[in-house]
């Protein structure tokens, strides 16, 4: 790989959306604009628009961003640094470093960053420890970048799954003995949501998508992936188990989030309780989308059945 290899951006929209905010981010980078290919593909799943963006993609790097990716000037120069230092390695990704001026968008930022709120997750979101080899738990579709030829020699990414596509396809290539590299210092920054309502249904697809992946791709899953899950039933339980003593692990985990939402508030108190709140919602609504997913990858399963 040369020292400056050419890029290929690839950004999937929405008909008629703008990808705007990425490619103007592009435009300062701290990179030969020459060597930066940047391919918009239009569309509705944005797993399969990513796969025909590869088809188009000359880079030896292919390096995908959301249209609401801002990339920082020294992304393109630390990505290729870190394959140069990790030869073996597949793909490389980093943070999308969220940020928002409102105290809703404080209080998600809260949730996101937390390894409380949404466990190795956090490192999605904020840039965390050293350079290193990781899995799908710490890299995000909205950066990350994989050397093209190899990703095309798998089939890309799964297009029956968004979100999770990405996840789904780290987990075969790590499986097949390719390596992915987190770096901190790749980054990108990316709005929090300023909608409540647009941040749950994020998380509930998120629960619903690593459900669905896990169904079409068996694997051994963390136990606190499935701890939301658990946590749902345990508060239904609640509704019909008349018993003073089962309510005491919920005691402890208000307590646990309420100082989690203090230490993340930084002495601003109108945060404390939006992001108590906000920690209990994720956890909940997560563990909805997961029996969503369960739900809707048995009749998946059930439909070929019958087809067949």
């Amino acid at each position: 790989m040369n020292s400056y290899p050419l890029i290929s951006i690839i950004i999937p929209v929405r008909p008629g959306a703008s990808a705007q905010t990425a490619i103007d981010s592009i435009q300062k980078a701290d990179y030969p604009l020459e060597l930066i290919q940047t391919i918009v593909e239009e569309g509705l799943n944005p797993s399969r628009q990513r796969n025909q963006g590869i088809k188009k993609a000359s880079g030896e790097i292919v390096l995908f961003l959301d249209d609401d990716s801002e990339i920082t000037p020294g992304l393109f120069k630390e990505t290729v640094k870190t394959y140069l230092a990790y030869p073996n390695a597949i793909g490389v990704g980093g943070p999308a470093v969220l940020y928002g001026n409102t105290n809703l968008q404080k209080g998600i930022i809260a949730v996101l960053t937390s390894y409380l709120g949404v466990y190795k997750i956090s490192a999605r979101y904020a840039p965390t420890g050293q350079t290193r080899e990781t899995d799908e738990n710490e890299l995000i579709s909205c950066n990350l970048s994989l050397k093209r030829e190899l990703f095309k020699k798998n089939n890309g990414f799964n297009d029956k799954l968004y979100p999770n596509e990405e996840n789904e396809l780290i987990q075969s290539l790590i499986k097949q003995g390719y390596r992915f590299i987190y770096n901190p210092n790749c980054q990108i920054l990316r709005q929090a949501d300023s909608e409540i309502e647009a941040f749950l249904r994020r998380i509930f697809n998120y629960g619903r998508g690593r459900m669905e992946q896990l169904f079409l791709r068996p694997s051994k899953t963390s136990f606190f992936r499935l701890l939301p899950l658990g946590f749902l039933i345990y508060l239904f339980g609640l509704l019909f188990i008349p018993n003073p003593y089962l309510y005491l692990p919920f005691f402890a985990y208000l307590i646990l989030i309420s100082v989690a939402s203090a230490s993340a508030a930084k002495k601003k108190l109108k945060i404390i309780p939006l992001a108590i709140a906000l920690f209990l919602a994720t956890h909940i609504i997560y563990g909805f989308g997961e029996a969503f997913g369960i739900y809707t990858a048995l009749k998946h399963q059930i439909n070929v059945l019958i087809r067949h």
